[in-house]
């Protein structure tokens, strides 16, 4: 058996209801009490993220009961030295009671993120899965009307795979949007871009981003005859929008970027402004492989 003896005056509202909640536990289990060890160390073993998190959350509980009660010792009738047992020690049916609790809750989290894991690639694929056709429509949106018909069109499969949809009878090839993400945004630009491009792709899947996917990698591949990038000047047009309208064909709140691709295009060889406004052409990347002038509609 154990026995109660005494709590300290609460300091505050949070102390408050830890140090009724200690109470509970204590005169369920019949505490008897003395003067409680402040200096307690909850020892944990290597566990995953969200395990160490609930571990986490067990001490500062049971930090928070020990900051509560300035008299709390449990000592056990039938110890014959009557040794003073801490609230949080592995003996006290507190910390039992609150370590099955955790192990409950440890249990059930992990069930649920199984769950989760194990369902999310189908929920993912039924909710970004777009028929090919309706890419095609959406994606050729980007070019010219009369070039439309003739341009190969690249999308994606049911597993998120970039795939052929459509072959080409032109110099164009269009890109489909992503449905993986949660913007809109088609390309068609010259064929002799694609490698440039695919090569972008490649970059980006990999985590390879920003100027660091051009300086390091494209551009130095270009200048190194590595990726082939013709000389001439070559057209990519980008359109965007906050979504695809299946119904009416239609894009909502269309912008179209055109981007006319010069490598190695300097102010001087131009003529061209290298300070960005919209509504006006300018040469971005200057002196680069991968220099384009860029064209953007007026607004926002």
């Amino acid at each position: 058996m154990f026995r109660f003896i005494a709590f300290k005056k609460t300091i505050c509202n949070f102390q408050f209801v830890i140090g009724r909640l200690g109470a509970r536990l204590s005169r369920a289990h019949g505490f008897h009490t003395t003067k409680f060890n402040r200096n307690h160390a909850l020892e944990t073993s290597a566990l995953p993220v969200f395990q160490l998190q609930i571990e986490n959350y067990k001490m500062f509980f049971l930090n928070a009961i020990n900051r509560t009660i300035v008299k709390i010792d449990i000592f056990s009738e039938d110890d014959y030295h009557r040794q003073p047992i801490s609230l949080t020690s592995e003996f006290s049916p507190v910390r039992r009671a609150i370590d099955r609790f955790w192990r409950t809750l440890l249990m059930k989290f992990s069930i649920m993120l199984s769950l989760i894991w194990v369902l999310m690639p189908f929920t993912t694929t039924a909710q970004t899965t777009v028929s090919a056709e309706e890419q095609i429509a959406s994606a050729i949106l980007a070019a010219p009307e009369e070039r439309r018909a003739g341009a190969a069109v690249l999308g994606y499969d049911a597993q998120g795979k970039l795939v052929t949809l459509r072959q080409g009878s032109n110099d164009l090839i269009c890109l489909a949007d992503k449905p993986a993400d949660n913007k809109f945004s088609v390309a068609c630009y010259h064929k002799d871009l694609e490698p440039y491009m695919a090569r972008g792709r490649e970059l980006d899947a990999q985590g390879i981003t920003g100027n660091e996917r051009n300086e390091k990698y494209r551009w130095k591949e270009v200048k190194e005859g590595k990726l082939p990038m013709p000389r001439e000047p070559r057209i990519l047009y980008v359109l965007s929008g906050k979504g695809y309208d299946a119904a009416s064909g239609k894009v909502i709140n269309p912008s179209l970027r055109w981007v006319i691709y010069y490598p190695f295009a300097t102010a001087e060889s131009t003529g061209l402004s290298t300070k960005a406004k919209r509504g006006e052409p300018w040469l971005m990347d200057a002196g680069t492989p991968g220099a384009h002038i860029m064209i953007s509609p007026p607004g926002n």
